[in-house]
Order: structure tokens, then sequence, then C-alpha cells
């Protein structure tokens, strides 16, 4: 299982593994949400929890590899529009982390 950096569509695509985000992961969704809820107001708060009224989810997955971006090092090269060029591997999740 491979924590995913952020969009996880090509990775899922060409990864023969389970990839986890917050669109895989209904148990992060419910932590943002919370912290969503937390910080808005009245009327946000109510809004969304009857939007999200009927979220259930259960234990949140334990990714055992991450995908690491850096500007240089060891890696596979890589550039795009939303990141500078630099470097990404896989690595395993630190214990904890």
């Amino acid at each position: 299982m491979v924590l995913s950096p952020g969009e996880p569509g090509t990775i899922a695509y060409y990864c023969d593994c389970t990839v986890v985000d917050t669109f895989s992961d209904r148990a992060l969704v419910a932590r943002a949400l919370a912290d969503r809820v937390a910080a808005g107001g009245p009327l946000q708060r109510a809004v969304l929890r009857l939007d999200y009224a009927r979220l259930r989810t259960g234990p949140p997955m334990t990714p055992t590899m991450r995908l690491v971006f850096s500007e240089r090092g060891p890696g596979v090269a890589t550039s795009s529009p939303w990141r500078p060029p630099g470097v990404i591997r896989v690595e395993p999740v630190p214990v904890g982390g």
C-alpha cells in the first residue's frame, strides 16, 4: 500500500499497488471534515453536518510505503507545471508517521 502525495491518477494506473489518499480512504476525509467543522462558523458547521450526515468510515488504511519528492537526490527525474523539477522515490513510511 503506497501513500499518495496528491493526485493519484497516474500512480494508480501504473502501480500494481493500492494507492492511499483522501479519495480512497474515507477515514482521511472524516479527519479533514472534522477540522473544517471545528474551524467553521455556525452556518458552515450546520451545512457540513447535514451534507455529511450519512458518511460512515472504517479504520484508516495503513500504508507501508510513500512517494517522496525532492529537488535533488536519488530517484526518478520528474517535472510538472505544479512542482519544480526534481526527483521522486518510493520509501518506507516512518514508524508513527
